[in-house]
């Protein structure tokens, strides 16, 4: 997989947006990503450190940043709409997000590797598509749930 670790992080990230809504959900990444630079071993594998943030696979780590940001704008503009359309909602904030957070992460791996846009996509992408629908799934079910509890 190109290097790029699977993890429960974009579900975690996805779930943070649609919860505390967009500001507070790119705070809470922002203040994650600080965690991992200034040495807190909370990335995959439980590693940490600027070489870890901003190496081969960085793009990813600083694409959660949009991640979180669409999902929790997707979140608040839906927040009034009937069930049904906010499940479209939220489940087209995440495909987004997590479309953008592909592109910056692939475009940072190029980048920094030099290889081409299809291996790239092949050892980046490809290998966690089925992964990222079933987390998108699951974040819609637990949300969903959690909303009702809570009022941001």
């Amino acid at each position: 997989s190109g290097g790029v670790p699977i993890s429960l992080a974009t579900f975690m990230i996805m779930l943070i947006g649609i919860l505390l809504k967009d500001v507070k959900a790119t705070l809470v990444v922002v203040l994650y990503i600080l965690l991992a630079i200034f040495g807190l071993p909370v990335l995959a594998g439980y590693v940490s450190g600027v070489e870890r943030v901003f190496g081969i696979t960085g793009g990813f780590i600083l694409g959660y940043l949009p991640l979180a940001y669409i999902c929790g704008l997707f979140s608040r503009i839906s927040k009034d709409f009937d069930n049904k359309k906010r499940t479209i909602y939220l489940i087209g904030g995440m495909l987004l997000g997590t479309i953008v957070l592909y592109i910056v992460g692939v475009i940072w791996f190029i980048n920094f590797t030099k290889l081409d846009l299809v291996y790239a996509l092949s050892a980046c992408v490809l290998p966690f598509i089925l992964g990222d629908i079933i987390k998108i799934i699951l974040v819609l079910i637990i949300s969903k749930r959690l909303l009702k509890f809570i009022k941001v």
